[in-house]
């Protein structure tokens, strides 16, 4: 039975039943489904607001305790973050790990080139402790081939031309942590990653989160880096900008 006075679906307008009205919105699949992406929307926006008032606070309280960046200028930069315990290094990760060098290894042939890995340049080594707060969020999906591809291997033999494929090998698997944290990367240990830049693949050296790659490069001499954790700060800490050279930001 059609709701009178009529009353129309809020996504495709068609009529609505008497049942339907408290919804506003009928049952057609594209209906119900175009709902669900609004309400997952909407609640990834109240989320992004709380984060961004806790980060204001945060702002304020630093302020407070630091007067001189009242005027000189002081950003906050909200990271992700990472929060899992160790575990010791199981038998069947070490195995996944040295099967995929092998695979690695002995397809590198049909890899394209890779650049070898640069220095840290000034401003990659001013965001490292924005890493250090988030603690690897992004090593998350490492899993047990930690990224790897065979243009991994293909770089390192350029970059390391006296390492033949035992030695390889070895690198990497003398690499595994007696213990790494759990539901990451095999690399991803107590104190950061395992492996040295050389031998990580390209996405470890050159991934920014998306805060990161956003922070304006205006953002004033002093930077605030915290990671937020259920609208509380769980870790931060106080750098200069890396877009102001080395200066002390107080």
């Amino acid at each position: 039975m059609l709701a009178y006075p009529p009353v129309i679906c809020s996504i495709c307008s068609a009529p609505l039943t008497v049942h339907r009205v408290t919804h506003g919105y009928c049952e057609a699949l594209a209906c119900l489904t175009a709902v669900g992406v609004r309400r997952h929307e909407q609640g990834k926006a109240e989320e992004r607001a709380a984060i961004q008032a806790v980060a204001r606070s945060h702002r304020e309280s630093m302020l407070q305790q630091h007067p001189a960046l009242q005027s000189q200028g002081l950003a906050v930069l909200v990271v992700p973050g990472f929060n899992a315990d160790a575990q010791p290094m199981q038998d069947e990760r070490r195995e996944t790990l040295r099967q995929h060098i092998r695979e690695l290894i002995a397809g590198d042939a049909i890899a394209t080139e890779s650049p070898l890995v640069p220095p840290l340049d000034d401003v990659a080594r001013a965001l490292q402790p924005a890493c250090t707060i988030c603690r690897g969020h992004c090593c998350g999906k490492g899993g047990d081939r930690a990224y790897l591809a065979v243009e991994t291997i293909f770089r390192v033999r350029r970059q390391f031309p006296s390492m033949d494929d035992v030695a390889i090998a070895a690198a990497y698997e003398n690499a595994v942590p007696a213990s790494s944290m759990i539901d990451s990367c095999i690399f991803h240990g107590e104190q950061g990653c395992t492996l040295q830049r050389e031998l990580r693949a390209d996405v470890c050296n050159t991934y920014y989160c998306d805060p990161v790659k956003e922070l304006p490069q205006n953002s004033g001499p002093a930077l605030s880096i915290v990671m937020i954790e259920k609208l509380s700060v769980k870790r931060s800490t106080l750098v200069s900008s890396p877009f102001m050279g080395n200066r002390d930001p107080v």
